[in-house]
């Protein structure tokens, strides 16, 4: 029996007083899913360039097929300027996981992108200077 696809669960927000955005997924997500998530960080209003992403994927099955590589690094191209002085921490406790993004690290440096990933939320707090990283609330159904 095939259960239905579920939609990831995404938790999003900026905090312009520490600098930083953070997207927290849950569930299952994919290359469109995480490309989604980076536009509304970068085009929110309360965004701006030289602040940190803060990516939590430690609770989330993210899958991104080779098409979805070059489209997120399409994304990084046209996305550059908003980007600008950004550091991305990448959160996840995944040793696989953490090879594929040092590969996704090494294709977006020389756009000037700064990609760290963190094993602990504890040591991402540490980088971004703050005491905790906050635990986003869920969306409502429907939103």
């Amino acid at each position: 029996m095939s259960h239905p696809a579920q939609e990831p669960d995404i938790r999003i927000a900026i905090f312009p007083e520490d600098r930083f955005a953070l997207a927290q997924f849950h569930g299952r997500a994919n290359g469109g899913d995480v490309l989604a998530a980076g536009s509304e960080i970068v085009h929110h209003p309360d965004w701006q360039s030289g602040f940190t992403e803060v990516w939590d994927v430690r609770a989330a099955t993210v899958s991104v097929s080779p098409p979805e590589v070059k489209a997120l690094g399409d994304f990084e191209k046209d996305v550059k300027g908003l980007l600008e002085g950004s550091v991305t921490l990448i959160i996840v406790d995944r040793p696989m996981i953490r090879y594929s993004l040092q590969f996704y690290a090494q294709m977006v440096r020389p756009l000037g992108r700064q990609l760290q990933i963190c094993r602990t939320a504890e040591e991402a707090a540490e980088i971004l200077g703050i005491e905790a990283l906050p635990a986003l609330p869920e969306a409502a159904p429907g939103v």
